[in-house]
């Protein structure tokens, strides 16, 4: 099984609420393949979720490594920072994810990190306003449902479809041999869905396409 097809169980794992086993799926995923930082960073998140702050930081240091422009690395430190209260460095990530990406769930986590910054300098017990403000932090994304999918070969042809939404060719990568199928594509929320199929019967690779079509990859 490939290091995308581990991963994408991963984030089915992740998407029921299993973080344990897609924290196990990640691993796997990442001592096949060291160098994807995407597998960094989902492990990260998944991390967070288990409240293990100090590995999700050292998950989204390997990750920005690989990648300083990935903003979800950025993101997920500076949860894992703002968890551990070591507020000023949770700051600090989170601007630079802003300045990669704009977002309101951000910028909502950035306030945060000033309301505890001037309390810290203050030296005062946190009013009451600014403890519900704290309260409301913005829920962590929850990794969308796996998508679903039908195929069906006969004896000259394949015919794979599955079933996403909002999505562009930018987000699909399909790779098309005479005995195998595997498809990639880039969810709403960032992740991986990968699908890889081995056929009964031998196609013929460069006759074979695929297309995009709202609402489905065909």
């Amino acid at each position: 099984m490939s290091a995308d097809s581990i991963f994408s169980e991963g984030n089915e794992a992740f998407a029921d609420d299993e973080y344990s086993k897609a924290v196990k799926k990640y691993t796997a995923a990442i001592e096949q393949n060291s160098h994807n930082p995407k597998y960094y960073s989902q492990r990260a998140n998944a991390f967070i979720k288990l409240e293990k702050y100090e590995d999700a930081l050292a998950d989204t240091s390997s990750a920005l490594r690989l990648d300083t422009k990935s903003a979800k690395a950025f993101l997920r430190k500076g949860i894992a920072h703002y968890r551990l209260k070591q507020h000023r460095d949770a700051k600090e990530a989170f601007e630079n994810a802003l300045k990669l990406e704009d977002s309101d769930e951000t910028k909502s986590w950035i306030s945060n990190c000033d309301v505890e910054l001037q309390t810290a300098g203050n030296g005062e017990k946190i009013p009451d306003r600014v403890e519900s403000k704290l309260m409301s932090e913005p829920p962590l994304p929850k990794a969308q449902p796996k998508p679903r999918y039908d195929w069906y070969q006969t004896d000259s042809r394949v015919v794979v479809t599955i079933l996403v939404k909002n999505r562009t060719s930018d987000d699909v990568k399909c790779d098309i041999q005479d005995t195998y199928v595997s498809i990639y594509v880039r969810l709403e929320d960032g992740s991986d869905f990968s699908l890889s199929l081995n056929l009964a019967n031998t196609i013929v690779a460069a006759q074979s396409k695929y297309k995009v079509s709202s609402p489905k990859v065909n």
